[in-house]
């Protein structure tokens, strides 16, 4: 049934109105008004049938007229939330008409009189406690004026109105202390919920300050850490200018150690055939074989020249080459400045297998390694000078280590040895071999480029994952 709905039945206890959670109070009043007219309309429907039966027209009248008073409170409760305190002060003085007249039939009933111990309850509620002190006073005012009067007689002794009254304020100063209590734990209810609400106003608030002061922080962090970048970024571009014009300084040499022979020879060659020519003359076949000789020589030196030349080629394409072909490359290049300071130079290729990698990147790193070792063994004026590069593959990982018996590095230079622009020679050291070539290796290469020291000397280890190399049976396979 449509009655007993919840919904409903809320609609009806709140006369349609909607309460916020800030006027719950208001939301309680609203609801026990309704309850309280619903009682009395079926309190005063009863009465107006009893008192029929009964004889007593007067008051079944009365009765009638007040049923009709509540439907129309009902009904502007429903209209207007303004009226509430005019129908709750209307509930007060029907309940004073109702149990005069009660007080004024006949018949006397605990029944009848009972129902002026729930006036304290519903006065109070309505009304507050003191306004409600004087809506009792007014009630007990009512009861001994309609004892004394005297155009219809009460039934009730001096001793019944004299314990009615005196029920009626045990029962009003009971509710008033309760009242009292409920009234002062609400304040202390409401001074907290302000007290709530204004720390949760001041957090909030906080939060937000904070919020948009981290903002701002994270904005200017970003702008510092765009500037820190950018110029990282010029460095890097710097060191990398710094170590090719260093390498190519590198390979100038190189290069000029490997036409000095051959240019030598040529020019003995030459002079040989012209000091003959001079003195006992020269045949055409000693002619011939003079010029292919020199001719040999130019297409060597050409040799030389497209070796450096690929080198230097960028190449971001990864390349076959056999393990031993990329450390023996490296070391070709090296040798004619090796050979000069009477470096000997030894190479262990434990494991030669195919792979594919940047070969001019990691030629660059290990040609760079050999200078620095050749460096060291100078500096130090080593008798023995000797260099040992290793390269072996271990499953995952393609390892070459270059050693020499120079003496090491310094425990306290391990640590800053790959630093930009730190370096331990003594004259002509820019610092910037190792950075770069531990940039090659792990950043493009995502190998690793560690130092450490061996019994003798130094020992520089490259490195290189499957990420960087493939073997070349994997990808067939």
């Amino acid at each position: 049934m449509k009655f007993f709905d919840n919904n409903y039945i809320n609609d009806f206890l709140e006369s349609g109105w909607h309460f916020s959670d800030a006027t719950l109070d208001k939301k309680t009043r609203f609801q026990m008004l309704n309850i309280t007219l619903a009682l009395f309309m079926i309190t005063l429907m009863y009465g107006v049938i009893s008192n029929s039966f009964k004889g007593y027209t007067f008051l079944s009248y009365l009765e009638f007229s007040l049923l009709t008073f509540d439907l129309v409170a009902l009904e502007l409760l429903r209209r207007s939330k303004k009226y509430f305190d005019t129908i709750a002060f209307y509930i007060n003085v029907q309940f004073m008409v109702l149990f005069s007249s009660l007080m004024l039939l006949p018949a006397i009933s605990d029944l009848k009189h009972s129902w002026i111990y729930t006036f304290p309850v519903i006065v109070f509620f309505f009304q507050g406690r003191q306004k409600g002190v004087l809506w009792i006073l007014t009630l007990m005012l009512v009861v001994v004026l309609t004892k004394v009067q005297t155009f219809h007689p009460s039934q009730y002794s001096y001793d019944q109105i004299f314990f009615i009254l005196f029920v009626l304020s045990m029962i009003s100063t009971l509710i008033y202390f309760y009242q009292f209590k409920m009234d002062h734990d609400n304040h202390i209810i409401l001074q907290q919920k302000e007290l709530l609400k204004n720390f949760n106003d001041q957090l909030e608030n906080t939060i937000e300050l904070k919020t948009k002061e981290l903002k701002e922080l994270n904005i200017s962090l970003e702008d510092k850490v765009s500037a820190k970048v950018a110029l990282i970024t010029q460095k890097d571009a710097i060191l990398i200018n710094q170590s090719r014009q260093a390498t190519m300084g590198e390979m100038l040499s190189m290069i000029a150690h490997q036409w000095r022979q051959p240019l030598s020879t040529m020019t003995l060659q030459i002079a040989h055939l012209k000091f003959k020519s001079e003195l006992t003359g020269v045949t055409q076949e000693q002619v011939q074989d003079t010029l292919d000789k020199i001719s040999d020589m130019a297409v060597y030196l050409a040799d030389t020249i497209d070796d450096f030349q690929n080198f230097f080629k960028p190449n971001k394409d990864k390349e076959e080459i056999s393990i031993k072909k990329l450390s023996e490359q490296a070391i070709n290049f090296a040798t004619p400045r090796l050979k000069m300071f009477d470096i000997n130079i030894t190479h262990f290729c434990i494991d030669d297998e195919i792979i594919k990698t940047h070969t001019n990147e990691v030629t660059q790193v290990i040609i760079n390694l050999l200078n620095n070792a050749t460096d060291q063994l100078i500096e130090q004026k080593i008798k023995n000078k000797k260099i040992k590069v290793t390269t072996k593959l271990d499953h995952e990982l393609l390892t070459i280590s270059i050693e020499d018996n120079g003496g090491g590095i310094k425990e306290e230079n391990i640590e800053k040895i790959f630093d930009p622009y730190f370096s331990t020679k003594k004259k002509n050291g820019t610092g910037i071999g190792l950075y770069m070539g531990k940039m090659i290796i792990e950043n493009e290469l995502g190998g690793t480029l560690t130092a450490s020291n061996s019994d003798e000397g130094a020992k520089f280890t490259i490195a290189l994952n499957r990420n960087s190399i493939h073997l070349q049976e994997d990808e067939h396979a």
